[in-house]
């Protein structure tokens, strides 16, 4: 308990000797009273520090994977912003070889067609 806690209940006890029978008995509901709210807010606040330290870790977790995140970004783009290899290069240029040729084909075959209805 608190020290303020704990000043009323002594300060309560000196005051309930020196009073009547009725005084006494409001005094003894009275701190009954505040004792319920007292524990019922000590109780409140031990689940709202909880609920805060179990956010603050939540917290921190994300912060941490962000931090993982931003890495790897900063990997991937370093890795980005190197040129690309030759052999790369090579391989471009067989695809489009492949592709001048697969034109060339389709051409030939469009070709060979329109000969081939103007036979017949």
């Amino acid at each position: 308990m608190s020290p303020l806690y704990e000043s009323l209940q002594s300060v309560s006890e000196r005051v309930k000797h020196t009073a009547d029978a009725e005084a006494q008995q409001s005094i003894v509901n009275e701190l009954a009273d505040i004792e319920k709210l007292w524990l019922s807010t000590d109780s409140k606040l031990s689940e709202q520090l909880q609920q805060l330290e179990s956010t603050s870790r939540l917290w921190d977790e994300v912060e941490n994977g962000m931090a993982s995140i931003l890495e790897q970004l900063k990997k991937t783009r370093t890795l980005l912003m190197q040129p690309l290899s030759d052999k790369y290069d090579e391989l471009e240029r067989e695809l489009r070889h492949c592709q001048v040729r697969n034109v060339d084909s389709i051409y030939v075959y469009q070709l060979a067609d329109t000969c081939l209805i103007s036979v017949i």
